[in-house]
């Protein structure tokens, strides 16, 4: 034994400690921030707060049209790489938030200002969707334009069920 070994095993317990408190932290670090990287059907805790605080309709419906636009981003860099299974569970996360955006719409009255505002921004938000999607599918191999088809179409089915109330209420 050298003279310098009996120095080592106090280091060497210091470094390995060490190691194992930075490896913890490391870990109990990522795990939080797994949990905040649900599933993309799924509302995140963040957005699920978001949502709370969000008192009124029209704050709601800009929340989900935020949580929306953030799966349609998604959604689109997976299709441009024609990555279809991960493209369809963002499609699904979108398509629900948009859905929660036009029945919290359809829940107001249409005939109010307030209902008036809230619809016609929504129809907007869907039309700035499909020009986004059209674009989208021009850009994608043949094989995952389907995949588009079906988000253009979720778009598409709320901008015309919200054109119709708007309709209704006698505001083009």
């Amino acid at each position: 034994m050298r003279p310098s070994d009996s120095f080592r095993p106090p280091l060497l317990r210091g470094l390995v400690a060490l190691g194992i408190l930075a490896v913890t932290f490391g870990l109990a670090h990522h795990s939080s921030a797994s949990e905040e990287s649900l599933s993309p059907e799924e509302f995140s805790p963040t957005e699920e707060k978001a949502l709370r605080r969000a008192k009124s309709p029209r704050k709601q419906v800009g929340v989900y049209l935020d949580i929306a636009f953030d799966r349609l981003k998604q959604f689109r860099i997976l299709v441009r790489k024609c990555d279809q299974e991960q493209a369809r569970r963002y499609l699904t996360g979108y398509a629900l938030a948009l859905n929660r955006a036009d029945n919290l719409a359809a829940s107001e009255d249409p005939d109010n200002k307030k209902g008036q505002k809230l619809l016609k921004a929504l129809l907007k938000a869907t039309q700035k969707i499909n020009a986004s999607l059209i674009q989208t599918i021009e850009k994608v191999p043949q094989d995952c334009r389907p995949v588009v088809q079906e988000a253009l179409q979720a778009s598409q089915q709320v901008n015309g069920a919200v054109h119709v109330q708007l309709l209704r209420a006698g505001t083009p």
